[in-house]
This record gives C-alpha cells, sequence and structure tokens, in this order.
C-alpha cells in the first residue's frame, strides 16, 4: 500500500506544479520504483495447485528452468517447493482426475494404478485381484480358482 508521506508528497507536487493527477501519480512511480516494484508478483511464484513449466509448457523442478506457472494437469499434484509450487506426478498407486490438485488419491481395493501421473484407477480384470488400498498392481489368482467380475477385492 501507499503511505500516508507518499500521499503527502504527490498532494504537495500537485498544488506545486498544477499538473493534472495522472502526471504527478506518473512522476511519483518513476521516482520511487523500488517502492513499487514488490508489489509485481513473480511469474515464477506459483500458487497451491500450479507448478513451474518452461517456455515450452513442461513442469521443471527448478526456478533456475522455469518461465512461468501453470495448472497442474489431471495425474499430476502440486507440492511447495521453497517460495513456489512444483508440479509431479502421482505415484503409482494413486490417481488424480482433476487439476489443480494438491493431493492424489490411493487407488481403492479392486484397482490399480501401475505407472506414474494416473488420472484414474484401472479395474483389474476377472482372474485378478487387488485386496489392499494403493495397489499398483493385481494378483493372479491361484490354480483354478478365480474372480467373478472385475475389481475384486478379494477371493471370496
Amino acid at each position: 500500500a501507499v503511505s500516508m508521506e507518499a500521499v503527502e508528497t504527490m498532494l504537495k507536487d500537485k498544488l506545486n506544479a498544477d499538473d493534472s493527477d495522472e502526471t504527478v501519480a506518473c512522476r511519483w512511480l518513476r521516482q520511487h520504483e523500488e517502492e513499487w516494484t514488490p508489489w509485481i508478483p513473480s511469474a515464477t511464484e506459483c500458487v497451491a495447485g500450479q507448478g513451474l513449466v518452461a517456455k515450452n509448457g513442461s513442469y521443471v523442478l527448478s526456478l533456475l528452468n522455469a518461465s512461468g506457472c501453470q495448472w497442474c494437469r489431471p495425474g499430476w499434484y502440486s507440492v511447495s517447493s521453497g517460495i513456489t509450487y512444483i508440479c509431479k506426478p502421482c505415484a503409482p498407486g494413486q490417481s488424480q482426475g482433476l487439476p489443480g490438485q494438491e493431493v492424489c488419491v490411493s487407488c481403492d481395493g479392486g484397482r490399480y494404478s501401475d505407472g506414474g501421473a494416473a488420472e484414474t484407477c484401472k479395474m483389474c480384470d476377472i482372474g485378478f485381484y487387488q485386496d489392499t488400498v494403493g495397489g499398483s498392481t493385481c494378483t493372479a489368482c491361484p490354480g483354478p480358482m478365480t474372480t467373478n467380475y472385475k475389481a475384486a477385492d478379494s477371493l471370496a
């Protein structure tokens, strides 16, 4: 915010110079750049839900390689990194279907995600099951046993 001292300085300048309000304000801005430049946000000061990107739009992990910020796309999440945020892919066993999120969600039983940056968890096929939350693979049914449906979370 502009201090009262700055306002008083501009008012005195207005009275002495008899210039327009715009001219007085512009003159003050030119003479006091150190006061107002910190108000301008940096292109790489990302907010939660966003992450640093390079000029080509790919996510980067360092301010040194960054040219701006973008919302994290589905399959990715935003995490604080110093004074900014970066986008990281969801780990195997997790997914995120929405953009601009700060967490990934573990896959339910009967579902899995085997690679990073999953937007959804896949259902285990018939003959396979996943009995834990956050699974990255499905387990084949032993011997002659099978499952009766996709996304089975147990042999029973």
